[in-house]
């Protein structure tokens, strides 16, 4: 039964590994792969003989081997004139000549090897004292010889290499494991056959021998010391840590893989693994947010203090911001870009004309030697793959060539600069998926601006680290200046960091309509996230009767009046009353309540909020039908607004909803376009520039409207997409993946 349950296992392994997916035993690939996974186990020793017990056909009953590959029938091993046969790729056995064969057996004899004689006896080795050591026998031996001869280092070796396998197989034969510790190995193994396609072979093979330990620290047979000797290998060469509540288990060498046993939300297995090492070593805390938050502050555009152009120093660049109809728009206090600057300390404008030193500037910006420098320190502290930082080692230095080889602007130059972003970006997925989020959304800014500089287009970053919706500026012949918001997805989505509608609509064409939204529930001045002013009276009454008078004229402008009935807008605006009154009531209880700091008021007021939030959203969720949302905000947005779960829709959001369907359809698209570097679902990456529109259903429209711990909310989040598609996660600035509907981290 125990070697029963080691070939379903090897045959199980084989199946893992092959394109077919099950055992195919005649095939010459399957034969090479069973080579390989006993040779991984340590028992390369034992495959001659184990093949060839797997690999008999319906014939091999009916002959014996004879040695060197000859064979006889059963019957006629001791006849000297029995007839000899060879066995080919396919099974199938051949008549052997009689001179063919002792051609062979003469030569075998001659070099001192075995004959093909099936009546020669095994040599017999001896001692210096004449006895027999019994070695040339087909016997293995667990012990080495006596004889002083053969005690050599490679002998030595070999035993031991034998002994330890011999061991290793009767280990794995003797594994005892509780049902419940079956049932977790079960679920790693489940998982590693899932991800497997994704791993190198150096990575599946770490995977194997993890498994190996993880069988060793569950199996009841194994002994304190081995326990304690798999779960040091786990952490040491896995990099093996947990988050901070312990569900999730992390491989860190395996880079953007490292959930792979534990999945992205964890789960109880990998949980029971974590306090399971942990009983034997120490198992350090992963903060993945925290590793993307350093990648992107370290690559966040930044051209260098001294290259800044503000509007108070130049003349030149306060009138490019003033005379034009969409910069103007934006707050005075963030005008300005970086610039190459002359002898005399004033910008180099316009950049097309200055291209070639415009394109070295960036090329020799002091944001990616920050990130390769981050990234070195985070792949000491094994928190990142070392191909991470050769991805941008490698892309600096295909810069710094290019540059000696082209002068801007040049189409090819420009064709070369994407190629080398393009690569870097493949790369940097490859060594660790989830850190190039942070670093990709920073440098994919550059990527845009330096191709449009090779192209010869007069271009610039803004200088100002909070400047809204764009993050390129620029200026065409023909078509006037216009901000471009860059965007970096992957694994086929094209997601990207979702700005806050508060500063996209900070730059809308009416000025009346650009400070409307807030950020999160209870804020100051906009309780439920929409300005105060907009909806709330001084009274219940009041209130009710102002959010009726700003859903109509709101809906109005955009020919959308039909929407509601008297009776649905009376209750609607009911709602919206009652439930401004509970958020101020709960404000007023917190004043008497001392908080160590915001998190923990904003902990509590979330909490005593819940029931409240519950009753209300469903009351808001039959008024606000798929329909309704999908005629305000797109049918693509309606699983952003209504749980689709519950039905439920949060009566803030559906506050905002309506000036979120006003404020883009009298937009103009805001001025902007918008750049979206992707995957797509063959893993190509890809490069495309659409400008922006007035339909809601052409932006993936979420809504982040509580502030926690670890978020200040952040309001209606505004993503152009184009094709209308909405994506399952978002980004943001820090690389950080959000689930749309909840929005909950996806860490």
């Amino acid at each position: 039964m125990q070697k029963k349950n080691f070939i379903q296992k090897l045959l199980r392994e084989l199946s893992y590994r092959s394109k077919e997916g099950y055992p195919i035993l005649s095939k010459k690939e399957h034969i090479e792969i069973i080579s390989d996974i006993l040779t991984e186990w340590g028992l390369s020793e034992i495959q001659t003989e184990l093949l060839k017990n797997l690999t008999e056909g319906p014939d091999d009953e009916k002959y014996t081997h004879v040695g060197q590959g000859f064979y006889v029938k059963k019957g006629e091993e001791k006849k000297p004139d029995a007839q000899k046969f060879t066995k080919d790729d396919n099974g199938k056995y051949n008549v052997v000549s009689n001179d063919e064969y002792e051609k062979q057996k003469n030569s075998a004899g001659e070099e001192g090897g075995p004959t093909n004689n099936p009546n020669a006896k095994p040599k017999q080795d001896t001692t210096q004292d004449g006895e027999q050591s019994g070695v040339g026998t087909e016997q293995p031996q667990q012990e080495p010889p006596k004889g002083t001869s053969l005690q050599t280092p490679e002998t030595q070796a070999r035993y031991k290499k034998e002994k330890e396998a011999v061991d290793k197989l009767n280990r794995e034969e003797n594994r005892t494991y509780s049902k419940e510790d079956k049932k977790v190995i079960s679920s790693f193994e489940s998982k590693i056959v899932e991800t497997q396609d994704f791993l190198t072979s150096e990575q599946y093979q770490l995977v194997t021998e993890a498994l190996e330990r993880i069988r060793d620290l569950y199996d009841e047979n194994s002994s304190e010391e081995l326990r304690a000797e798999s779960a040091q290998w786990i952490i040491d060469n896995m990099k093996f840590s947990t988050n901070e509540n312990g569900r999730k288990a992390y491989f860190n060498v395996l880079g953007g893989n490292r959930k792979i046993i534990s999945g992205t939300q964890g789960t109880n297995s990998s949980e029971n693994l974590v306090n399971k090492i942990k009983q034997y070593g120490e198992v350090k805390e992963f903060n993945a947010k925290g590793i993307k938050d350093k990648l992107a502050a370290a690559a966040k555009p930044d051209l260098g203090k001294e290259n800044e152009a503000s509007p108070k120093k130049h003349p030149k660049v306060k009138e490019f911001f003033q005379k034009n109809p969409i910069l103007s728009r934006v707050k005075e206090s963030m005008w300005g870009f970086f610039a190459v600057m002359d002898e005399n300390g004033n910008p180099k404008m316009p950049s097309n004309e200055h291209s070639q030193e415009y394109l070295q500037q960036s090329f020799n910006n002091p944001a990616l030697n920050r990130t390769i420098e981050t990234s070195k320190e985070l792949v000491k502290n094994g928190e990142l793959d070392p191909k991470f930082v050769s991805a941008l080692e490698e892309h600096q230095k295909r810069q710094r060539d290019l540059i000696e080889k082209y002068t801007a602007p040049n189409e090819e130059l420009a064709k070369e600069i994407d190629e080398s972003y393009n690569k870097m970006m493949t790369d940097l997925h490859i060594a660790d998926s989830d850190a190039a989020g942070a670093v990709m959304k920073q440098l994919a800014e550059n990527r845009l601006y330096e191709t449009m500089l090779a192209r010869g287009e007069e271009v610039y970053l803004p200088s100002n680290g909070s400047f809204p919706a764009g993050d390129v500026i620029h200026r065409g012949s023909t078509t006037g200046v216009s901000l471009i918001s860059v965007k970096f997805g992957k694994s086929g989505r094209t997601y990207g960091c979702p700005a806050n509608a508060k500063a996209i609509q900070s730059i809308h064409p009416d000025p009346n309509k650009r400070e409307m939204t807030g950020q999160y529930l209870g804020e100051k001045d906009h309780l439920l996230v929409l300005k105060d002013d907009l909806y709330k009276g001084n009274t219940k009454e009041e209130t009710i009767a102002k959010t009726k008078e700003f859903v109509l004229r709101s809906l109005a402008e955009i020919e959308l009046s039909n929407i509601f009935t008297t009776a649905e807008l009376n209750e609607y605006s009911t709602l919206v009353a009652e439930y401004t009154e509970i958020i101020e009531n709960l404000k007023e209880e917190l004043k008497s309540v001392n908080f160590p700091n915001q998190a923990k008021y904003w902990e509590e007021f979330n909490k005593r909020l819940a029931q409240s939030e519950k009753d209300y959203s469903a009351k808001m969720g039959k008024i606000m039908t798929e329909d309704k949302i999908a005629a305000l905000i797109g049918k693509n947005n309606v699983g952003n607004a209504k749980s689709s779960r519950s039905g439920n829709v949060p009566v803030e959001v559906a506050l905002c909803m309506i000036n979120d369907a006003n404020s883009i359809r009298t937009s103009d698209g805001f001025g902007l376009s918008h750049n979206k570097q992707y995957y797509d679902t063959k893993g190509e990456p890809h490069f495309v520039t659409d400008k922006g529109n007035n339909d809601p259903n052409s932006y993936s429209i979420t809504y982040r409207t509580k502030r926690t711990a670890g978020r200040a909310g952040g309001g209606p989040q505004y993503s152009y997409t184009g094709d209308g598609d909405t994506a399952d996660y978002e980004l943001d600035d820090s690389g950080n993946s959000y689930d749309s509907e909840t929005g909950e981290s996806v860490d």
